[in-house]
């Protein structure tokens, strides 16, 4: 009897969520405890630029806080 239920997370599954390299490398930054200042700054950009980056990857983990964001994207291996 196979008891693999359709939620599975095996190896061969696919994520269904695909960030940007841009927004996968600032969520891996937010993780490492960095500020929104400190990533616009290390990455050359604005922070209005960053803020969206960060709110785009929250609506495509369907997140509502920089923080679940950045668990959702490490559950599903994308950090």
């Amino acid at each position: 009897m196979n008891t693999r239920t359709h939620l599975s997370h095996e190896p061969d599954d696919v994520c269904p969520v695909s960030l940007t390299e841009r927004e996968t490398e600032v969520l891996r930054l937010v993780a490492l405890g960095k500020s929104t200042p400190e990533i616009a700054s290390g990455l050359n950009l604005s922070t209005y630029t960053v803020h969206n980056y960060v709110r785009n990857a929250r609506e495509k983990l369907q997140a509502k806080t920089k923080l679940a964001a950045v668990m959702a994207a490490q559950r599903l291996g994308l950090l």
